[in-house]
């Protein structure tokens, strides 16, 4: 089956909330089991967010596993709120596309 493109950031907002509410209700133990490979991914997804946002790259601050559904959220919110302002095809899909393969990673 193939995987629908985002229309718009309403469709990665309703992706963001769906995958920051699966990470936060996952066991403690399987955050820290999945974060080495979703925290890159929200590392990409920050740096989408300051693009949308005509910011400059920066590091993403690390956060224990148990609060990374709070950070996709966050992260994921910045760049919503940006789109909404500066819509942008390539970033709403780029965003699209990192929070699939977070929902991917998780168990």
């Amino acid at each position: 089956m193939r995987q629908r493109s985002p229309e718009d950031a309403d469709d990665l907002e309703r992706l963001l909330e769906h995958v920051a509410d699966r990470l936060r209700h996952l066991p403690a133990a399987r955050q820290a089991e999945i974060a080495p490979q979703v925290r890159p991914l929200l590392v990409e997804l920050a740096g989408l967010a300051l693009q949308a946002e005509g910011e400059p790259a920066h590091p993403l601050p690390g956060v224990p596993p148990a609060a990374l559904g709070d950070q996709v959220q966050v992260l994921g919110r910045d760049l919503v709120a940006a789109l909404r302002s500066r819509p942008s095809s390539r970033l709403t899909a780029g965003g699209y596309d990192v929070l699939v393969r977070v929902r991917r990673a998780l168990p």
